[in-house]
């Protein structure tokens, strides 16, 4: 009737309603939306935004609701219970690759009651799994191999919850979020050549593998010794040092003490030694008559590694 006021009707749907995985480190879910073309007479009081089945729901007076892993409660879904943060994570991503009525939803609300829903779009592509990771090195190490790399470039935006770095039999290794990028292998055997395959986990899967170079773990022993006597001149100690894994041309030193000493001698002369393809090396030392009957201490370093040996003169 003329000079009537109008009764408010619910708001129309929400327009241009969108969910997208954010890049926040834990793969949350924003659903956002434009404002609805009509607000039904009455002004708008709120909104939600909610999934399709009607486990995850938010009221807010903004135009976005950010949906995040600890918000998705603990239920049997597609073979999978959401009882872990790579399932929830998951399921939600599911909710925004579906879309249509099977994704997320926002409807406004004014003095009326709430208003029709609005659909984010359907028929998403998945995401992928991550791409392989960059910058896959490994490094030889006395007795042990370490393995490093870098995030993926591109690809998926979810975030990654494990990295695995393997080489068959010679070693696994799985590090999770907010570990450093490297894996440790202590279990090559010496001298082996071995690379490693480097690959990352996010919700969607395991991602294609990088492989590193090719390197081999190596050892340093003073494997025997021998003592001569040399008439007049004293005592000769011939030490038969051992370097499996060492490239050949690779520096040793040799340094030696008496075992009452604190301080290591070098002597400059013959003291430098360099691996050959054979691995195996004889050093020659000469001790004079007053050190008969001393325990002399002899060290072999090279690379990050050293070998002892104890030697009583006679």
């Amino acid at each position: 009737t003329a000079g009537c006021a109008q009764s408010a009707n619910g708001p129309s749907a929400q327009q241009y309603v969108y969910a997208e995985v954010i890049d926040d480190g834990a793969g949350s879910v924003r659903v956002s939306w434009d404002p609805p073309a009509s607000d039904g007479g009455s002004g708008i009081t709120g909104y939600q935004a909610a999934s399709a089945d009607g486990r995850l729901a938010c009221w807010t007076t903004d135009r976005s609701c950010v949906f995040r892993a600890t918000d998705v409660p603990v239920f049997a879904w597609d073979g999978r219970v959401t009882d872990t943060v790579p399932n929830k994570t998951l399921y939600l991503h599911r909710l925004v690759n579906l879309g249509g009525f099977d994704g997320f939803f926002a409807q406004a609300a004014n003095a009326a009651g709430w208003g029709a829903r609005g659909w984010t779009p359907g028929a998403w592509t998945p995401s992928p799994p991550p791409n392989a990771p960059a910058n896959v090195v490994a490094t030889a190490g006395w007795k042990r191999v370490t393995v490093s790399w870098s995030r993926p470039s591109g690809g998926s935006r979810l975030p990654i919850f494990n990295y695995l770095a393997a080489s068959g039999r010679d070693g696994t290794c799985i590090t999770r979020q907010g570990e450093p990028l490297q894996c440790e292998f202590l279990k090559v055997p010496i001298g082996k050549n071995v690379s490693f395959r480097v690959q990352a986990l996010n919700a969607y899967g395991w991602g294609a593998a990088a492989e590193s170079n090719k390197v081999a773990p190596y050892d340093l022993k003073v494997a025997d010794h021998t003592v001569k006597n040399l008439f007049l001149l004293g005592r000769l100690v011939e030490l038969s040092i051992k370097t499996p894994g060492y490239l050949p041309g690779t520096t040793l030193s040799v340094f030696w003490r008496v075992s009452t000493d604190k301080e290591w001698k070098r002597v400059a002369k013959g003291s430098t030694l360099k691996v050959g393809r054979d691995k195996t090396i004889t050093y020659k030392q000469q001790f004079p008559f007053k050190l008969r009957g001393k325990r002399i201490v002899f060290r072999v370093e090279g690379l990050d590694a050293f070998a002892e040996r104890v030697v009583k003169l006679p």
